[in-house]
């Protein structure tokens, strides 16, 4: 388009140029032809040669200035100057060199030649061609062509018509000018190679061919896309359109302000290591191995070793185990967690989010979702809804239950039923796990006589009714805490008299520690032979350490003094002759 605004311009300027120099020459002719001559016949008239043969040579140089055999331009536009100055015809205005008698004559004529010139001026359509297509720089043929434009030929030095391309490529544009001040900004942009030290570069990379990446000089910092890549330990890795830096330099990336990640991405592939947005929990996605999607922020694992001889499933509730070393890395082994008691609380580690084969390593969660369960609870027959608090099972290893264990059961919380269903059922994991507090029940369920007066004995006993970490020891008379802390001893016992005839008699009751006697532990007894049983009981503080054991000794002044026990009637139970409790109460 400027190529022709310039040539239009120029045009227009020829034909001004051509208009001034058509006027000027009308103006000179008409002073030589009308002018003149009146000035010379308004003077007096001198009858002498000289100033004839004056006129007959002017008339004669006119003459011959007009009577060229090529018409001049002049001669183009007024026909009438192609006649000789002499011609009489019918034209008014002829002869060219007549004299007018008066000044009105004269205004008569001027006015018709006046007319005359202004009619011819309005035909000459600014003295030029109206029509490009013939110009003599117009090459017409590559003009007159639908859709084309008007540029320049500098080889021919004409215009030249040129094809309009809907689709110009990026070279066709680059070929006017490739630099610009203003920058670009486009949906998509591929390149061969960019050069630069990407500092104005953004943007993101969505597809690069195998075979084509981007490598960044270490020299001078130009980043290139399109070179095939080499192991030059500078550059990148295409496989499968996935960029990978390889042989990344020993030095600090960054400081990075932040990387954008499409949040309409659907995640579908399953290639460990790949990090993306799951648009569904708002958040990022960690492709682990073994097909497991760790979602940031809402997720906290623990990888942990298998080592119990069969697979963990996904949806085991596991616990600690112990630690190994098998694939060079310390890890802690995990094994399913039955909650009888048999393992503190404390063990608890969390739920399986994998299968996890024998003698390999997997991921166990402790915070967060466990997806592809059967969470109906029929494995356990049980029925399951949403929002059920689900526990450490007490009866079967790695299982949950919604019922609440009672002790000596471990009663560890740990999920909640968020989705039902046989195959794509949810749990939303996060154990809550209460520091254990040991205890134990035991009973002498037979009677128990004093052998010797004044001497001390300790009692054996042959029932445990309950016990969480506490526990029978080596012997039947010690107990035995599993941890430290600050317990309570309840000791209950029923004494009588072997005979009826006993007067009165004195029973004493202490506690041992690791064989050794508690200070201001003892309590007495007085006991009457005619009156019914008597019950001793009393309670005692003690500090313990983990292993320590307690003793419940005992001693008489009378040989008839016995620990009682008494069978079920027809209408109470049966009583022990002696019950002790070990409650521990602060760790």
């Amino acid at each position: 388009m400027t190529d022709l605004n310039e040539f239009f311009k120029l045009v227009s300027e020829e034909k001004k140029k051509t208009k001034k120099e058509l006027d000027n020459l009308i103006s000179d002719s008409f002073d030589e032809l009308f002018v003149k001559p009146l000035e010379e016949s308004a003077l007096p008239k001198k009858k002498n040669t000289s100033q004839l043969n004056k006129n007959i040579e002017i008339s004669e140089v006119i003459e011959e200035k007009t009577s060229f055999g090529t018409p001049t331009l002049i001669q183009k536009s007024l026909g009438l100057l192609a006649e000789p100055i002499k011609t009489n015809n019918s034209d008014p205005l002829t002869p060219l060199n007549q004299n007018f008698a008066t000044l009105e004559d004269l205004q008569k004529h001027y006015k018709i030649f006046i007319d005359r010139v202004q009619q011819q001026l309005s035909t000459l359509g600014g003295g030029g061609e109206v029509r490009l297509e013939f110009l003599d720089d117009v090459n017409r043929n590559s003009v007159k062509v639908d859709n084309h434009y008007l540029k320049f030929d500098g080889t021919t030095g004409k215009f030249v018509g040129s094809a309009i391309s809907t689709s110009q490529s990026l070279d066709q544009t680059l070929s006017v000018g490739n630099t610009s001040t203003l920058g670009m900004s486009v949906g998509v942009v591929t390149a061969t190679n960019y050069f630069g030290d990407g500092s104005n570069l953004v943007g993101v990379v969505t597809s690069i061919e195998a075979g084509i990446g981007i490598s960044v000089s270490q020299s001078t910092g130009a980043v290139v896309i399109g070179s095939i890549l080499v192991d030059d330990d500078y550059t990148t890795q295409i496989d499968n359109n996935v960029v990978s830096v390889i042989n990344l330099p020993n030095a600090v990336i960054g400081p990075v302000q932040g990387f954008q990640f499409d949040t309409t991405h659907e995640h579908t592939t399953k290639t460990p290591g790949t990090l993306c947005w799951n648009a569904e929990d708002d958040t990022l996605n960690i492709q682990h191995t073994n097909d497991v999607i760790q979602q940031v922020g809402q997720e906290l694992y623990l990888r942990a070793r298998n080592e119990t001889g069969s697979t963990i499933l996904n949806g085991t509730t596991v616990r600690f185990a112990g630690a190994s070393n098998g694939d060079g890395e310390p890890r802690i082994t995990a094994a399913p967690f039955l909650a009888n008691g048999t393992f503190p609380a404390l063990y608890t580690i969390g739920v399986a989010t994998q299968d996890i084969e024998d003698d390999e390593e997997g991921f166990i969660t402790v915070f967060g979702k466990v997806r592809d369960l059967n969470t109906t609870g029929v494995g356990v027959t049980e029925t399951w809804a949403v929002g059920d608090i689900l526990y450490a099972n007490p009866s079967v290893a790695g299982a949950l239950t919604k019922v609440k264990p009672t002790a000596p059961n471990n009663v560890v919380p740990i999920a909640a039923v968020v989705k039902v269903d046989a195959t794509e059922g949810e749990i939303f994991v996060r154990p809550t796990i209460e520091q254990k507090y040991s205890y134990g029940l035991f009973s002498r369920t037979t009677d128990l006589a004093v052998a010797g007066i004044n001497t001390a004995y300790v009692v054996n006993f042959d029932t445990t009714n309950v016990s969480n970490g506490v526990g029978i020891g080596t012997t039947s008379s010690k107990l035995v805490v599993d941890q430290s802390g600050l317990y309570k001893i309840d000791i209950s016992a029923q004494i009588d008299s072997s005979s009826g005839g006993l007067q009165g008699a004195t029973m004493y009751m202490w506690i041992r520690k690791n064989g050794n006697d508690v200070n201001d532990s003892t309590r007495r007894q007085g006991v009457v032979g005619a009156a019914p049983s008597t019950n001793m009981s009393f309670s005692v503080n003690i500090n313990l350490n983990a292993n320590d054991n307690i003793e419940i000794a005992y001693a008489g002044d009378n040989t008839a003094l016995i620990f009682d026990a008494s069978s079920a009637n027809a209408f109470a139970p049966s009583t022990a002759a002696v019950k002790v409790t070990v409650t521990q109460e602060v760790l």
